[in-house]
């Protein structure tokens, strides 16, 4: 949602306009809202493949009223005028049509149009993308032996214990049951390898109370980033990257790190990898062991309001 105060607000890309679109199809300064007495009047900016009201394209200013749809680029807008109540109400369904209602990450359906905008961006600002997969370890243990209330319990926590992690324009999606991807925007493989550890040492340390003794959760992560050139297959690419990465984590034992390099065939991934702390070192305790019960008392768990 874009809120169109003032009396003149440009739409196109980049900060220095009111309404941004990360659309790779829309101008810089694609179109031009002004408002009049009368109401708000859309003009194209003299565009590279115009501005279209309803599928009609417009050559002078149009005043717009409530229900038109502007066509820019590969981008639809709904115009409509509401009142406070009429906006925050739809403020807060736009919000739950993008997030998981368990942990509060962004959802499967955001990660797909986020990675592609955040592709487009680092293509615009020659910046490198970085990506994240991150699997419960043994996640299916816990909800065969503790129950499914236990498991949602385990899935808040890391989520949450993640996103404090992160930095305000890093996204957390959830991908999959227990699977976490992290889109990270200007971050090199060295830096997201380095997220990707700071990860899985922070769930490590979280020790719950297993039948009187502690014992941990684990994570593996899969890793790998690109330099994005706006190939229109880079976003399934780099989906398909991690996942072997992760693959590659599970099959090394766990409860480590593997980076996919980026250009790299599956089994060279594999072997170049680099893993970290492997699972069960010496004097380590092992995590959720078979035939424990599990203690999750409240207090060991922060609120989610």
């Amino acid at each position: 949602m874009f809120q169109l105060h003032g009396t003149s607000i440009w739409l196109g890309r980049g900060s220095q306009v009111g309404v941004d679109l990360e659309d790779d199809a829309v101008s810089t300064r694609h179109a031009h809202f002004t408002r009049r007495s009368d109401g708000l009047y859309l003009q194209d900016g003299g565009s590279h493949n115009g501005t279209f009201v309803n599928d009609e394209p417009i050559e002078s200013p149009r005043r717009l009223v409530d229900g038109d749809h502007v066509h820019v680029g590969n981008t639809v807008l709904k115009f409509c005028l509401l009142d406070e109540l009429e906006e925050h109400a739809l403020t807060q369904l736009f919000e739950l049509t993008i997030h998981d209602p368990l942990t509060h990450a962004y959802n499967r359906r955001y990660l797909t149009t986020h990675l592609r905008s955040e592709l487009a961006f680092g293509a615009r600002q020659g910046q490198s993308l970085g990506l994240l997969l991150v699997d419960i370890d043994h996640f299916k243990r816990v909800n065969d032996t503790y129950g499914h209330h236990v498991g949602d319990l385990v899935l808040q926590l890391v989520a949450a214990t993640i996103q404090r992690i992160l930095r305000p324009y890093d996204a957390l999606c959830r991908y999959g049951g227990e699977e976490f991807v992290i889109v990270a925007r200007d971050s090199s493989l060295r830096n997201a390898e380095i997220l990707a550890e700071r990860v899985r040492r922070r769930i490590e340390s979280m020790h719950f109370d297993v039948a009187g003794s502690p014992a941990s959760i684990t994570v593996s992560v899969g890793v790998t980033a690109v330099r994005p050139t706006g190939d229109s297959n880079e976003a399934e690419s780099l989906l398909q990257s991690i996942d072997e990465a992760l693959y590659a984590a599970k099959e090394a034992g766990r409860n480590q790190v593997k980076v996919a390099h980026p250009g790299g065939s599956q089994a060279t991934k594999r072997e170049r990898g680099r893993s970290h702390a492997p699972r069960h070192q010496s004097g380590e305790r092992p995590s959720v062991p078979d035939g424990a019960s599990l203690d999750l008392r409240p207090s060991a768990f922060p609120r989610f309001d």
